[in-house]
């Protein structure tokens, strides 16, 4: 039977036919005469597309499984689902992965900032978070909070200097806005 890769299951049942008809047994390609005993093979219960067969045929078929029942197919597709969950109760995918601990460092240290030291850090540490999550071939996930710790990171920088900007232009005296100067009388 060719078409046995194609099909997922099969319906074996004992044949009831009296009418004057010689079919070919798909097994071994032999005569089969509609009014000897013999089986119907029905491809995932298909009527349209059901087989006369030789009952010796198809017993022997079904003993060597190639005419898995509905119900062992079924029960073979639980235990390969079962065989590719994860065994230690953990979600499979992104979920199941662990975290990246630079990336939750990069994330904390870009949050208290600490003077702009804590920027730095949480740029370097996000960079090298998300080299080790790339690296990792999906056994590591985090890739958001580590780009998140580096944006912080960034922001954190900025302000550093903005506040330095002002703590120098306020320390020479200068007015934070140009042109306006103090007046003398």
């Amino acid at each position: 039977m060719s078409e046995a890769h194609a099909v997922r299951w099969w319906s074996v049942r004992p044949a009831k036919s009296r009418k004057p008809a010689t079919y070919t047994c798909p097994f071994c390609g032999q005569y089969l005469p509609a009014i000897s005993e013999h089986m119907l093979v029905l491809p995932e219960g298909d009527a349209g597309r059901r087989r006369h067969a030789h009952t010796a045929c198809a017993l022997a078929a079904r003993k060597a499984g190639r005419l898995p029942s509905r119900d062992e197919w079924l029960t073979a597709l639980k235990a390969t689902s079962a065989a590719a969950a994860p065994t230690n109760g953990a979600p499979a995918g992104e979920e199941g992965a662990e975290t990246n601990g630079f990336a939750i460092a990069s994330m904390f240290l870009g949050i208290i900032w600490l003077f702009g030291i804590g920027s730095i850090l949480a740029i370097v540490l996000g960079y090298a978070g998300m080299k080790q999550i790339d690296a990792s071939g999906g056994h590591q996930s985090g890739r958001a909070i580590a780009i998140a710790g580096i944006v912080i990171g960034i922001v954190g920088l900025a302000s550093m200097g903005i506040l330095v900007g002002f703590l120098v232009s306020s320390s020479h005296n200068t007015p934070l806005i140009p042109g306006a100067g103090p007046t003398e009388m």
